[in-house]
């Protein structure tokens, strides 16, 4: 019963990873898709080769040409699966990175391929004791979760003058990506995710 196969909008059947034929997807793998014009996706168990009835989804999927994000399915078996869309570093989507916390003017450049490794040790570690005084996580648990936060938001989005920003002040993008940075924390990070009102 192991392993699922992926159908998209607008293409027939299931879609398989980049350079690879029939490889399922599930456990701790990463798969590489082209997700290029894709808007939405769906799930199915692994005996539909045609992909003709998901079990999971319509997901809605948006990213820019170019941008690459990370797709984490989670939950207990097919039927019950959520999933959780996060850009990757370098890929901060443009209503986020477009913010420069400093002037209140914007830049069109300013994405995490910007930061330096030491920025963002520093937005990890900064974020790390708000996560923890927040949600009253162990030093462990909340530098995880962090990570996922600076990850999916920029360390040069978050730090200005060497200070974390206020996360109400980045905007509902930015809302977003905390959310689901947050969400996929409970698999990647092991959090319960009732720590977190959920």
């Amino acid at each position: 019963d192991f392993g699922l196969r992926m159908s998209v909008d607008g293409a027939p059947g299931c879609v398989d990873p980049i350079d690879r034929d029939n490889i399922l997807i599930g456990g701790n793998q990463t798969l590489p898709f082209d997700m290029t014009g894709v808007s939405s996706f769906s799930m199915h168990t692994n005996d539909d080769r045609e992909c003709a009835e998901p079990t999971d989804g319509p997901f809605e999927f948006d990213a820019a040409a170019g941008e690459r994000v990370h797709i984490l399915l989670h939950g207990t078996a097919a039927g019950d699966l959520d999933a959780v869309v996060l850009p990757m570093t370098g890929s901060v989507p443009a209503a986020v990175g477009d913010t420069d916390t400093d002037s209140g003017d914007t830049d069109t450049d300013n994405d995490t391929d910007n930061a330096t490794g030491s920025d963002r040790g520093l937005a990890v570690e900064l974020m790390s004791t708000e996560v923890s005084t927040t949600f009253g996580l162990a030093a462990d648990d909340a530098t995880c979760v962090a990570e996922l936060i600076v990850d999916a938001l920029g360390a040069d989005v978050l730090l200005a003058g060497g200070e974390l920003v206020e996360l109400d002040s980045l905007g509902d993008a930015a809302a977003d990506a905390t959310g689901a940075a947050l969400a996929a924390s409970t698999e990647s990070c092991g959090v319960d995710p009732a720590v977190f009102g959920g």
